[in-house]
């Protein structure tokens, strides 16, 4: 948009920053880094999303067939080919 500037508060690019402040500050800084229990916890995460992913791909992909996954709970429905 060319009628607008736009300026994020504390960003190195602000005017209201001083210039020995530009650069100085790190994101997430002051936060402690992850504990055992949390990557452990990340790790069975990212696992379990590559493996419901790699699922979705084949269903995708037709290499799955709609009969193998899909249950439908109305009476009288069929899987037909």
């Amino acid at each position: 948009m060319k009628d607008y500037d736009f300026e994020v508060d504390g960003s190195p690019d602000s005017s209201s920053a001083s210039s020995d402040e530009k650069g100085t500050h790190e994101a997430y800084g002051e936060d402690p880094l992850a504990d055992e229990e949390w990557i452990k916890f990340y790790e069975r995460d990212r696992k379990e999303e590559e493996i419901l992913e790699k699922a979705l791909q084949k269903r995708l992909n037709g290499i799955e067939k709609v009969r193998d996954w899909f249950r439908c709970s109305v009476m009288g429905f069929r899987c037909v080919e």
